[in-house]
């Protein structure tokens, strides 16, 4: 499982960014919070969160721990898949008390 990567964003395209490292480029889908603190041709590192499925890969990234974090724990919550988790990581004005709420949804508190 990959938790970080590390390297030159070659692309940003809507949600999706291209960052190559050691000469392999990774797509990864990331909410607009973090989009807004990468650029294009810079070195950028970001946490990632692996998905495999039966017929695909899918990385996720955040320029936060706490982001990341958070996301597992909405896709915790039945019927909360990493798609909708990662819409719902796009609002950055959830409070501690809203995450905390349903991190104790998610069975976690």
């Amino acid at each position: 499982m990959f938790g970080s990567l590390r390297g030159k964003v070659l692309r940003i395209d809507g949600v999706t960014v291209l960052i190559e490292v050691g000469g392999v480029g990774y797509e990864v889908e990331m909410p607009v919070t973090s989009l807004a603190k990468i650029s294009v041709n810079e070195e950028e590192f970001i946490y990632v969160h692996h998905v495999v499925r039966e017929d695909d890969e899918l990385l996720y990234g955040f320029c936060d721990l706490s982001d990341r974090t958070f996301f597992r724990e909405l896709i915790k919550v039945n019927g909360v898949g990493p798609k909708l988790a990662l819409a719902c990581r796009q609002f950055s004005s959830f409070s501690s008390q809203c995450q905390s709420t349903i991190c104790t949804i998610a069975g976690r508190r």
